[in-house]
């Protein structure tokens, strides 16, 4: 790499890589003036005058700055770096002179001076003394002597301006001149060349009018009969095969052509008709209204620009947004959510039959007889609070708004509501948060004369066990009519079974009676028990004798 003598630059160095790895590059060195050691040309090495230390560019490569002391001596310059945790770095450079860098990479050009000529060295002015020798030797070049008035040698060769031109081949009694003024007679016209050579084909030696006078002869008769077609020459370019197309074929050849022309006439015709230009013209008038005449892009200065407007008009006029309010406000949508009314009880009456109407009505969509006192979400809110606040949670009561707890299977028969409290059951699955009864639910398939036994609990409004307050009677119906099974029934009822609050047993000795058929379902059920003040009428279980599993020997159970 070249460096120019005594000049400041800052040079790449590296890269610097990981002792240990070999390749890992070194990335956060301190490079410091110490560290760069320089040879000039073979001498001893020492640090770098500049005191600037290297800094990382990429990749391990630091920039070096030197200075012009660092640069000053010719030849050879070695650059070393040896820093710890990195494997040594070296760069050679070549210091040349400053004219020869700039005439290298710059605009100067390099010098040359004549110091030694023939062995003997140069002082002074000695090449300038030999030229001014060569201008006293070279004394009358432009005088007389080169005219020709005194050199009769150079006179008969170079003949004189008023020699005629050479005619036909020029020979060595023609002078220059007269072979000069035959080109150009050539050349521009008359009297042109005396004798015309014959024509030959181009070749080495063969001159230029020979060459021009065979062209003539093979052009020959190009413009005359033999073009007419009098000697049925051919005048159109032969197939691939050598082989001219016949007149029929050209005539239908140019039929085809006509038709495509006639079908570009019709075609351009049509374009006409349908008032191309006109359709045209009115597609630019719309978009001037956009952009304006000029042809910009839509911008605040075209008097279109309406950022606040709706869709022009049929006229292309666009609303203003005064405009848009008023007929906002004409049709009262401005009440809707900003404007307040001045008095509810005689604001415009909603249109019978639009969608709001049918939303405010239940079947005739009139708004007419709408009272806001009683019809508005907040009335019909209100008139609703004091029966339903939630739904989830507590026990639900027939004079007090409780929440509805979740499997609700009964319903509360509000008929003697301070009184009666009769719950009517209308479900029969076992568990519910809110059941003051826990059936059993289905218990079973029986052999015929076997012995039925089932658990089944009670509960408070709150889902806690309660023993009934009223033990109510417990009845067997047979299949889904009301036919109940006479005494005897077989049924022994144990309330508060094993000790326990609010768990019973029932046991039903299915030989105790002829209502016990095969094949048959019953239920069982609660009716006229109290619990937590609610007197209930609930199935509390359902069995099948011998129905589930027809034609399948049945042990009796023990």
């Amino acid at each position: 790499m070249f460096l120019r003598q005594s000049t400041t630059i800052t040079i790449k160095i590296g890269p610097f890589l990981d002792d240990t790895t070999g390749k890992d590059a070194e990335t956060a060195l301190t490079i410091a003036q110490a560290d760069v050691r320089l040879s000039k040309n073979g001498g001893a090495y020492a640090q770098k005058t500049e005191a600037t230390s290297c800094t990382h560019d990429e990749n391990g490569e630091y920039g070096c700055p030197l200075d012009a002391t660092d640069t000053g001596t010719l030849g050879r310059l070695k650059l070393v770096v040896f820093e710890s945790g990195a494997l040594p770095v070296w760069h050679e450079y070549m210091v040349i002179p400053a004219n020869v860098w700039d005439s290298l990479f710059s605009t100067d050009k390099l010098q040359v001076d004549t110091v030694e000529v023939s062995g003997t060295a140069q002082t002074a002015n000695d090449n300038g003394a030999d030229i001014n020798a060569i201008l006293v030797d070279t004394t009358g070049l432009n005088g007389d002597a080169m005219r020709g008035t005194n050199n009769a040698a150079l006179a008969s060769v170079v003949g004189a301006l008023a020699d005629a031109a050479a005619a036909g081949e020029v020979t060595e009694a023609d002078t220059l001149m007269k072979y000069i003024k035959q080109l150009i007679n050539v050349l521009i016209g008359t009297p042109g060349i005396g004798t015309f050579p014959a024509e030959a084909a181009p070749a080495n030696a063969v001159s230029l009018a020979e060459v021009i006078r065979a062209i003539h002869a093979d052009v020959t008769g190009l413009n005359g009969d033999a073009m007419k077609g009098t000697d049925n020459a051919n005048t159109t370019v032969p197939d691939a095969a050598g082989v001219a197309p016949t007149a029929g074929e050209i005539k239908t050849e140019i039929e085809q052509v006509g038709s495509s022309l006639a079908q570009i006439l019709a075609d351009t015709g049509e374009l006409q008709t349908d008032d191309i230009p006109g359709k045209i013209a009115t597609a630019q008038s719309d978009l001037d209204k956009l952009t304006g005449t000029d042809g910009a892009t839509l911008a605040t200065t075209q008097a279109n620009y309406a950022p606040n407007k709706v869709v022009p008009d049929a006229a292309g006029t666009a609303a203003t947004p005064v405009e848009v309010a008023t007929a906002l406000s004409d049709i009262n949508l401005d009440h809707l959510m900003k404007v307040a009314v001045s008095n509810r009880d005689t604001m415009p009456e909603v249109v019978d039959d639009t969608v709001l109407a049918n939303i405010m009505t239940k079947t005739d969509g009139d708004t007419s007889d709408f009272d806001h006192a009683t019809d508005s979400l907040e009335a019909i809110k209100d008139a609703s609070s004091g029966n339903i606040t939630d739904i989830m949670g507590t026990a639900l009561t027939e004079t007090t708004g409780g929440r509805l707890a979740n499997n609700m299977s009964t319903f509360w028969d509000n008929a003697d509501a301070a009184t009666a409290n009769v719950v009517d059951n209308v479900g029969g699955a076992s568990g519910g948060g809110s059941n003051l009864v826990l059936p059993a639910g289905y218990v079973g398939d029986f052999k015929d004369d076997d012995t039925v036994a089932f658990n089944w609990d009670t509960i408070d409004r709150s889902g806690a066990a309660k023993a009934p307050s009223t033990a109510g009677t417990i009845k067997i119906y047979k299949g889904a009519g009301t036919t109940e099974v006479q005494a005897p029934t077989g049924i022994t009822d144990t309330r508060a079974f094993s000790g326990t609050t609010g768990n019973h047993q029932c046991v039903i000795d299915l030989s105790a009676s002829t209502s016990y058929v095969k094949g048959s379902n019953y239920n069982v059920v609660l009716e006229g028990a109290v619990v937590d003040t609610k007197t209930v009428n609930v199935t509390i279980a359902t069995f099948s004798i011998e129905k589930r599993y027809q034609g399948v020997e049945f042990e009796k159970g023990e």
